[in-house]
């Protein structure tokens, strides 16, 4: 479900469900249960994505740390040597 079938939901949403028949009500309740799935698929891969990139700073931060501690062991050698 994409956003303009949601617009077109949400249009459908009385201000008073119980105006509505129980076929409008299961009919307005399966378009909501689709739009939430959809929503949902659309959460768990942004929160994948946010993992990877959180995971990719981790890894460069922590490899920056081993470059910086090469350097001033390298920086120790020459000064004592």
């Amino acid at each position: 479900m994409d956003c303009t079938e949601l617009d077109e939901v949400e249009a459908r949403l009385p201000d008073d469900p119980a105006t509505l028949s129980i076929d409008e009500l299961r009919s307005l309740r399966n378009d909501l249960q689709r739009a939430e799935s959809g929503l949902s698929y659309v959460r768990r891969v942004l929160q994948g994505r946010l993992d990877i990139v959180a995971d990719e700073r981790r890894q460069r931060r922590s490899a920056d740390g081993v470059r910086s501690r090469r350097r001033t062991d390298v920086g120790r050698r020459g000064a004592g040597g």
